[in-house]
C-alpha cells in the first residue's frame, strides 16, 4: 500500500479499503465509502508529488478484526508537509484483509 501511494497509484491504494471503509484524514472531513475514498486520493496524489513514510508501534489481530497504529511523516518533493500518527483498522472480508476505518492525526 505505501509503495502504490508512494508511487501516486491511487487506484492500487484504493483497493486495500473494504467497499465501506471510513477515511479520517487530518484535515477533520469525512470520507465515506471506497468511491469517495478514490476520488479524495486521486485529488491529493494527482495534485503534487507526495511521498510517505511511515513507521509501524503496533498491531493486534483478533478473528476477523485487526488494528495497526504508527506514526507518519509526508513529504513534498525534499520538505515534510506533515507528521503525525495513524491506526487503521483492518476487516478480512471474503478472505482478504481490508481497511475499514483509516485515522490520521496531524501532529501540531
Amino acid at each position: 500500500m505505501l509503495a502504490a501511494f508512494n508511487d501516486a497509484n491511487a487506484p492500487a491504494v484504493t483497493a486495500f479499503y473494504a467497499d465501506d471503509a471510513l477515511l479520517l484524514p487530518p484535515d477533520g472531513t469525512r470520507v465515506e465509502g471506497r468511491v469517495a475514498i478514490a476520488e479524495h486520493l486521486a485529488n491529493i496524489l494527482g495534485s503534487r508529488e507526495l511521498r510517505m513514510a511511515i513507521t509501524p508501534i503496533g498491531s493486534e489481530i483478533d478473528g476477523t478484526l485487526g488494528y495497526i497504529t504508527g506514526t507518519y511523516v509526508l513529504w513534498s518533493r525534499d520538505q515534510p508537509v506533515s507528521r503525525g500518527s495513524y491506526v487503521e483498522v483492518w476487516k478480512r472480508v471474503d478472505g482478504v484483509w481490508r481497511i475499514t476505518v483509516d485515522a490520521i492525526h496531524r501532529s501540531a
